[in-house]
């Protein structure tokens, strides 16, 4: 039993190594990892502030185009 389950944590850290970094990261440590999850996220914040500013740009030039007609 525990050697199945050491096979399937095993499993799952080699798929999430291969999600973050693809296949040819498989030495990569958890730290590591954690780096990238955390570079990701600023990442996907950054994104998400970006969407919002286009979200109030084109908010802005709609009304603009509504007070025109």
């Amino acid at each position: 039993m525990l050697v199945a389950s050491v096979y399937r944590f095993t499993d799952l850290g080699e798929d999430l190594a291969n999600e973050l970094g693809g296949a040819s990261d498989a030495g990569v440590t958890v730290s590591q990892l954690v780096d990238r999850i955390d570079k990701q996220e600023e990442t996907i914040e950054n994104l998400e502030n970006e969407v919002d500013k286009l979200q109030q740009r084109y908010n802005a030039l709609a009304d603009y185009v509504e007070d025109l007609d």
